[in-house]
């Protein structure tokens, strides 16, 4: 059982990347029925979390099934009313994890006011996502918006009911890798990193801005029920990234691919590489996986750069519509690039030294905070996938030839830098 629970979850990802790889809104593709296909995705993955972990995933369950009554809602009431009812379900589950934290006394000072100020800073977040989704509910551009982040918690949700459940089942290198990887995931730079490409595409500032933090939303039974079972290293890493999703992330709003690619580079990506440190032994350090994924992500990152100077063009029409034919390789790149701290980056310093305090005593989960730092900087990194582009309709003109030596040479110069920057 401990075996199969971690291939049960590699193929519910893969089938749901496979999936989300063929409900985009095409060129001949209805809008509602694009909607209509990531709701399913968003249910499957909530129910998914409740047969994994029962104790916490009914609410997850019923959180994802108004999320698809909210994205494959026909009219406006139908919509406001599933925004209703999700609100209430999310104060519901993180109100007992108030109560349980506080009579339980099993956190003191600092820390205990951290956990409680995120979680009251939840409900704030989902009262400003529902007014400005119900403000716009019958706007298809924000709805669209919105459901990206909505897709992604629920994706990450299941992630961290495997990895309980692989935990408790004797297996907790995986378990904790799993769970980090769900936090990383839901608590990076994803929620946001749509917001300016969305206003770009019609969707009104405020539904986006408002909206965003669906991501959130969806894992707060995850996150309530973390918090309140005591474990430190977990209550320090929530800490942290909460902390940070709701003030830094904003930084980081730059780009945005199609849902589909989105989900599928972030499922990929953050479920491969805990689990081949998990799985690899104590040889693989959390210092040796920054600095072999280190130099590939910055190298890649600053390789973008050129690409920031056409930022009124979005990643898709430079690709000519989304298509991206060498895009297997271009997931590579980034699932090498998504566990790279940059210093612009909002979010790496505090992880990494989240990761620095722990990597002695609990190094799977210091490697897990380094994998879910490096999603700060994907905006950036996603930016390269210019250098994979062709045939762009309009501005920008694609990257000169000698893009790959430039790159070649980055990654060099990174790999000096980051010997330099490392702990011995």
């Amino acid at each position: 059982m401990t075996a199969g629970l971690p291939v049960l979850v590699l193929l519910g990802a893969a089938g749901l990347c496979l999936l989300l790889e063929t409900t985009g809104a095409g060129p001949g593709q209805r809008k509602r029925e694009a909607r209509l296909h990531q709701g399913v995705v968003v249910a499957v993955a909530g129910l998914a979390s409740w047969a994994l972990s029962p104790s916490w995933g009914l609410a997850v369950g019923a959180l994802s099934l108004v999320l698809f009554a909210l994205v494959a809602g026909t009219t406006l009431l139908g919509e406001r009313a599933a925004l209703a009812l999700l609100l209430a379900a999310g104060v519901a589950a993180v109100v007992p994890a108030l109560s349980m934290e506080s009579s339980t006394g099993s956190s003191a000072g600092s820390s205990a006011g951290a956990s409680t100020g995120a979680l009251l800073a939840f409900v704030a977040l989902w009262a400003a996502a529902a007014a400005g989704l119900s403000a716009r509910a019958a706007d298809d551009a924000a709805t669209e918006a919105a459901t990206k982040a909505a897709v992604l918690g629920a994706a990450a949700t299941s992630f961290i009911a495997a990895g309980l459940v692989v935990e408790a089942a004797g297996a907790p290198a995986v378990g904790r890798a799993l769970v980090v990887t769900g936090l990383g995931m839901a608590l990076g730079a994803p929620p946001l990193q749509g917001a300016r490409v969305d206003v770009a595409h019609g969707a009104p500032v405020e539904a986006v801005v408002l909206g965003a933090p669906l991501s959130l939303w969806v894992l707060g039974p995850a996150v309530g029920s973390l918090l309140a079972s005591g474990a430190g290293h977990w209550r320090a890493a929530l800490d942290g990234s909460l902390m940070l999703a709701l003030f830094a992330l904003p930084l980081v709003a730059l780009a945005q691919t199609s849902v589909r690619r989105v989900v599928a580079v972030l499922i990929a990506a953050q479920s491969a590489l805990p689990l081949a440190a998990a799985l690899a032994g104590t040889s693989m350090t959390a210092a040796t996986l920054a600095a072999a994924l280190g130099v590939a992500g910055l190298a890649t990152s600053l390789a973008a750069l050129p690409a920031l100077a056409h930022a009124d063009v979005t990643w898709e029409d430079a690709a000519g519509q989304g298509r991206l034919y060498p895009w297997r390789a271009g997931l590579l790149v980034l699932a090498a690039a998504q566990a790279c701290g940059l210093p612009p980056a909002a979010g790496f310093a505090v992880r990494a030294r989240l990761a620095e305090q722990l990597a002695s005593s609990e190094p799977w989960v210091a490697a897990g905070l380094l994998v879910g730092a490096g999603l700060s900087a994907v905006p950036v990194v996603r930016l390269a996938l210019f250098l994979f582009a062709k045939e762009p309709r309009r501005a920008p003109p694609p990257p000169p030839a000698w893009g790959a030596v430039f790159g070649l040479a980055v990654v060099v110069g990174c790999g000096v830098v980051v010997a330099a920057l490392l702990p011995p």
